[in-house]
């Protein structure tokens, strides 16, 4: 005597179609949420550099009631000086130390015969603004 009879459902070009399609569609979906992902972060980070934005880290604590240490602030090296006002915060090369960059709140603007010449700065956590002037 033989086991049980298997039935075999046939199924149809259609329903055969209908399947696949379903699945690559589930991997068309994972594909263009990684191609999103990807391009998003291509874009975040090609996109400043285009504009003439870079990125620092805030290594000190003079500006502790603002950016506390480690945080990343874009730069814009394209800005205008003129705009920059008291209590703007900036990033500028420390004329003091050679190579070493600051980022401080504008405290002062210093103009000589009504032309721009320099800013005077200070952190938010010192009591007194820099010694030095940032030349414009």
């Amino acid at each position: 005597m033989h086991g049980p009879t298997k039935v075999l459902r046939l199924r149809s070009v259609g329903e055969i179609a209908a399947r696949i399609i379903a699945r690559c569609w589930c991997w068309c979906w994972c594909w263009c949420v990684v191609l999103c992902c990807v391009v998003w972060l291509a874009l975040w980070s090609i996109v400043p550099a285009v504009v003439g934005w870079t990125s620092t880290v805030v290594a000190g604590g003079s500006m502790s009631s603002s950016l506390r240490p480690g945080a990343i602030v874009q730069v814009d090296r394209g800005a205008d000086p003129e705009s920059l006002l008291a209590g703007a915060i900036t990033t500028f090369d420390n004329p003091a130390v050679e190579g070493m960059r600051v980022t401080h709140r504008i405290a002062g603007v210093q103009r000589l015969d009504g032309v721009l010449t320099g800013f005077r700065t200070k952190g938010d956590a010192n009591a007194t603004p820099d010694s030095t002037i940032v030349p414009v």
